[in-house]
């Protein structure tokens, strides 16, 4: 079965102009991914005609240079999307349909425009168009930001908002498709609602607005006792593979620098994670020690990042920091509506009507004047005007 109208749909949400990569992946991987480059909705539409039910079809969601296939190719970014996973579980379904739910009435009641969704037939795809996004390594990474906060506001057991989708050069399966990854139960994929076909101006000013974190350095012995509750955690809990060298080992090294239980916490950290060559680090930092210093907001990112429970809400350090309500860094973990409450600035300057504030995404609006920004045009709003 196959759903041409939906194909279409998808193509032309996507906006394309010149050249559009279709990948085919045999469900068994037994046979290599073939990639098919396409240059307008005919031969978009006849290829996934000719394909169905014989390879699962997905799409280069940011057109490419000629031929690209790499984050490197992509010329600029017009669709961010997320994957909300219920890897394989098809009962987890209904649930990922109210989390989608749950995410459009959040971005519309911001006043953004309903993004694309899509079914899979084994979880949803959420695709946001955005006026082009230049294709650098900070975009990047406030993308990955935005998308770890979204990650952890709206995620829950069993359904995943995949960390791993974020690269420019994401492939999304074309709804209208089938699914064909399981062979003894092949699933319609198919589009779920009908977006306007614009690119979304606000949403993509939020995006570029994002202040990247500026991490914190500070001295260890600033700790309550001597003590990080998640350096901790990290010996008694299983953490991601990835970051464990750069961000975990690095950190715990310095953690553990002049501590009398040194060798033991050396011997915990080898044992758990054996590659992470932590004796690199001890050595580095023993002999560098301003040029590696002890980060808080990095080890705060990362675990927002991995969907850790916060193991820093009792700390000192972050309770100190958290009442400042600096606009930097602390991985956004500034809610808005508490710091408009804390400056006593829950009022528009203007109008004198309340704010209405969007916890979640961390946006402000007044009703009133219509007018409404981020965090950090609300920060400027508070220096200037309180």
């Amino acid at each position: 079965m196959i759903i041409e109208s939906d194909i279409l749909k998808f193509y032309e949400f996507l906006g394309h102009k010149s050249e559009t990569e279709l990948r085919l992946i045999d469900p068994t991987k037994k046979e290599k991914a073939l990639s098919i480059f396409v240059h307008n909705q005919t031969e978009f539409l006849d290829v996934c005609k000719q394909y169905n039910g014989k390879y699962n079809i997905y799409a280069g969601i940011n057109e490419r240079r000629i031929y690209g296939m790499n984050d490197a190719d992509v010329i600029a970014v017009t669709n961010i999307g997320h994957d909300i996973d219920c890897h394989g579980d098809v009962s987890k379904l209904p649930l990922a349909k109210d989390i989608v739910d749950e995410y459009l009435q959040a971005t519309t009641a911001s006043c953004m425009n309903e993004p694309l969704v899509l079914c899979s037939g084994r979880g949803y795809w959420v695709i946001h168009h955005v006026s082009p996004i230049a294709n650098t390594d900070e975009n990047k990474s406030k993308i990955k930001l935005w998308a770890s906060k979204i990650k952890r506001l709206f995620e829950q057991p069993g359904v995943e908002f995949d960390s791993t989708v974020y690269n420019f050069s994401r492939i999304a399966r074309v709804p209208g498709t089938l699914n064909i990854s399981d062979p003894n139960n092949y699933v319609q994929s198919y589009i779920v609602n009908s977006p306007k076909l614009e690119s979304d101006e606000l949403f993509t000013k939020k995006i570029l607005e994002i202040e990247l974190p500026i991490y914190k350095d500070i001295d260890v012995k600033d700790m309550s006792n001597n003590n990080c509750a998640f350096m901790n955690y990290c010996l008694s809990n299983d953490l991601p593979t990835g970051e464990i060298h750069t961000i975990i080992a690095r950190n715990f090294s310095i953690y553990i620098q002049n501590r009398l239980d040194k060798q033991q916490l050396i011997a915990a950290f080898n044992k758990k994670y054996s590659g992470a060559n932590l004796y690199c680090w001890l050595s580095s930092v023993g002999t560098n020690s301003g040029k590696y210093p002890f980060s808080c907001g990095q080890l705060i990112k990362y675990q927002y990042k991995n969907n850790i429970p916060l193991q820093c809400m009792n700390c000192k350090l972050y309770k100190d920091e958290n009442e400042k309500a600096e606009p930097k860094g602390w991985a956004c973990s500034i809610n808005i509506k508490k710091l408009a409450e804390r400056h006593n600035f829950t009022k528009c300057h203007i109008c004198n009507n309340n704010f209405s504030f969007n916890e979640k995404l961390g946006f402000y609006r007044c009703n009133t004047c219509k007018y409404q920004g981020g965090l950090k045009k609300f920060v400027e709003f508070i220096a200037k005007y309180s």
